[in-house]
């Protein structure tokens, strides 16, 4: 009971964040590196491992404002799952207005079920949701039954790279009101590569391409860290209006190449992109 009650608060948190935020707009959400970095990862990757969907059953869990679930081409089929009703009314919206004839926008089940049939997707993303999940293990199992034979599952995180190695259970999760003090939403935990990699593999599902990155994010994050920009007044909002909206309307190969840089002058990733598929019983 104490644990239905933590996830039913966890829960309503980050709905309230969530749709506060979608609520804003669909541009501001366009001009925000994050945001945008999330689209652009996810899309990169499936390019690079040659999925290129057509006709093809497309779920988005926690699909946000559905920028990449919507980027598809109309003659795929789409689904998505999300708390907030902002987000669902923007999904439906924007996929009639895009030409989707079929478009499934639905809230979660129970302990944040997936409301969706067993093996009937060839696509399964999954983008920054996790670290808010009371229960990853059990979202990373929606995702395996969830997957047509031979369906991908794009899995997108933030990464912690300050320490190394499998972490303990213990090590991954965070205090949850500290969390929420800090950022207003609830992120329950946190992971690094080795960590996420271990999870999936225990949960039966086999990494097919991997690509870290944000080396930039770890650069600013730094800044904000030293607190320069309280020094000198307007210099933190000028600093995150600059690199927000120069990243976001840069080209991606531009913005590739700076995480390059950053990652040779020693910074470490703040995302992780997973492409998986799910293990066959027989191994």
């Amino acid at each position: 009971m104490l644990e239905k009650s933590r996830e039913a608060l966890i829960n309503d948190v980050n709905y309230r964040a969530f749709d506060s935020l979608y609520r804003q707009g669909v541009l501001k959400q366009r001009f925000s590196h994050l945001a945008q970095s999330k689209h652009r990862t996810l899309r990169f990757g499936l390019r690079r491992c040659g999925i290129s969907p057509r006709g093809w059953h497309i779920l988005d869990i926690g699909f946000g404002t559905a920028q990449t679930l919507l980027s598809f081409p109309p003659d795929n089929r789409v689904a998505g799952m999300e708390l907030s009703d902002e987000s669902l009314r923007l999904a439906r919206s924007r996929a009639g207005r895009k030409g989707f004839r079929d478009a499934d926008f639905r809230r979660p089940g129970p302990g944040n079920a997936v409301p969706f049939a067993d093996a009937d997707f060839d696509l399964v993303i999954c983008s920054h949701l996790l670290e808010h999940l009371p229960d990853d293990r059990s979202m990373l199992r929606e995702i395996g039954r969830l997957l047509a034979p031979g369906g991908f599952g794009a899995i997108l995180i933030p990464l912690d790279q300050n320490v190394d190695g499998v972490l303990p259970r213990e090590a991954v999760e965070l205090d949850d009101l500290a969390s929420l003090e800090r950022t207003g939403q609830y992120h329950v935990r946190r992971y690094n590569d080795d960590t996420f990699r271990s999870i999936l593999a225990e949960q039966g599902l086999a990494i097919r391409f991997a690509y870290l990155n944000e080396y930039v994010w770890d650069l600013v994050k730094g800044f904000f860290r030293r607190r320069l920009h309280r020094r000198i007044p307007l210099l933190g909002p000028a600093c995150s209006a600059g690199f927000n909206i120069g990243l976001s309307v840069a080209p991606h190969a531009c913005v590739r190449g700076l995480d390059r840089l950053c990652k040779l002058a020693g910074r470490r990733p703040r995302q992780g992109l997973y492409i998986v598929q799910r293990v066959a019983a027989d191994g």
